[in-house]
């Protein structure tokens, strides 16, 4: 049984019994104790593309779907996360480069 609060990666972990408690399962209680709910900012019509290990869909489907904060980049299909973080460096660069040229 941990003694004091840790905190793994941002990720509050504090002390309940012989249990952990996350601080997103503290949000979600907190939140409805109030009489409001979570909701998720990652449906289709908004901006996150959210998968707990790996992306949630082809990179390019998520370039076509314009998300902007994409969480996992581990892997996609045979994609490891180098050539992931590769696919979106180079479509930054391509963009870049292409509002220099226009302006």
């Amino acid at each position: 049984m941990m003694n004091t609060t840790t905190t793994y990666d941002l990720i509050i972990v504090m002390p309940v019994g012989p249990n952990e408690v996350l601080d997103y399962i503290l949000d979600t209680i907190l939140v409805k104790s109030v009489g409001m709910d979570m909701a998720d900012f990652a449906a289709e019509e908004y901006p996150m593309a959210l998968e707990w290990k790996g992306l949630p869909c082809a990179p390019r489907e998520l370039i076509a779907t314009k998300k902007k904060i994409i969480h996992s980049t581990r892997h996609w299909e045979d994609l490891d996360e180098a050539k992931i973080r590769k696919f979106f460096r180079d479509l930054r660069y391509a963009s870049s480069i292409h509002g220099l040229l226009r302006a």
